[in-house]
Order: structure tokens, then C-alpha cells, then sequence
């Protein structure tokens, strides 16, 4: 669930603005920046489909695996898990349909792309010749840092503050 959090969040900060609203075009976007190779994939299964068939697996990652988990707290049918494999991503598109049929993950190598692209994007930053991309981070840290936050009680005023648990409700 980590690893799949960080997408949408990497390109927020990567194009400086807030995904509220289009949670799928910000998570395809920082899809595709961790995984660059997904387009030659799909040039290699159907050089004259590679667009909508990257655009479909990237929607089978977004609906099947990042919504099944934050919303359900599982993955979805078609993502399968192979912990064997050396790829982070494997593809099987059903011949006659051209339909993703499943997206295949290993979990090491997918983890580890995130932390490769995260590593880079932070040499980014620390670089101060790409100003843009320092200016887009800062943007969307000044933004996100000016929202309302929860309440934090310091441990001293607990005191104050009577926690009250929810009543059982009767299902009967």
C-alpha cells in the first residue's frame, strides 16, 4: 500500500498542484515517470495499439490495484502477484479483445523502482540548475502545508479533552 501511495503523490509534487479531483491523471502520471519502460512493453505486444493499451494498463493499476487496496484493503482480480519474478511488471493482453487480462507484479522489483525513481527525483531537487522542478516542489509543499491539519493536543492537555467512544450500534 506504501509503494502504491506514492504515484499520485510523487506527481503532485513533480507538476506542483494538487490531484484533487483527478486522482487517475495524477496517478498515471507518476506511474509512467517510475515506470518509463511500460511504453516499449506495449509497443513490443501491439506496435499499432501501444497508446490505448498503456492507457488500459495503466488502468487496470489504478482501478485494480491502488483503488482495490485503499478502498477495499486488497487488490483486485486481475493483479496477480509473482514474487519470483525479475520484472516489476509483466502484461497479458487477451489477443482478440486487446484487453489487459492481468498485470503481473513482483513485489521487490516494483519496490525498488519506487525507490530508484524516488532517489532521482530528490538529485533532482538538490540540483540547483532545474529550477523548474525545485519551484513545482515548493509550490506544492507551500500549498499542501497551507491546508487545515487535524488538531494536535500536546500529551500535558489531555486533561482537557474527554475521548468518547462510539456507542455499539444494534444491527438487529
Amino acid at each position: 500500500m506504501l509503494a502504491c501511495s506514492f504515484f499520485e503523490a510523487f506527481a503532485e509534487f513533480f507538476e506542483g498542484q494538487s490531484s484533487d479531483g483527478r486522482s487517475g491523471q495524477y496517478f498515471a502520471i507518476g506511474f509512467q515517470r517510475t515506470f518509463p519502460d511500460l511504453q516499449a512493453m506495449v509497443v513490443h505486444l501491439d506496435p499499432g495499439r501501444a497508446d490505448d493499451i498503456l492507457r488500459k494498463v495503466i488502468a487496470v493499476f489504478y482501478s485494480q490495484l491502488r483503488c482495490g487496496l485503499f478502498h477495499e484493503a486488497m487488490f483486485r482480480n486481475r493483479i496477480l502477484i509473482d514474487p519470483n519474478a525479475n520484472n516489476p511488471i509483466q502484461i497479458t493482453i487477451d489477443t482478440e479483445s486487446h484487453e489487459v487480462a492481468s498485470v503481473i507484479l513482483s513485489p521487490g522489483p516494483f519496490l525498488e523502482r519506487v525507490e530508484t525513481t524516488l532517489t532521482a527525483y530528490a538529485a533532482l531537487l538538490r540540483d540547483e540548475t532545474k529550477t523548474r522542478a525545485r519551484e513545482n516542489f515548493e509550490r506544492f509543499w507551500d500549498w499542501r502545508a497551507a491546508q487545515p491539519a487535524a488538531i494536535t493536543v500536546r500529551p500535558e492537555l489531555f486533561e482537557q479533552f474527554r475521548i468518547v467512544a462510539a456507542a455499539r450500534v444494534d444491527e438487529s
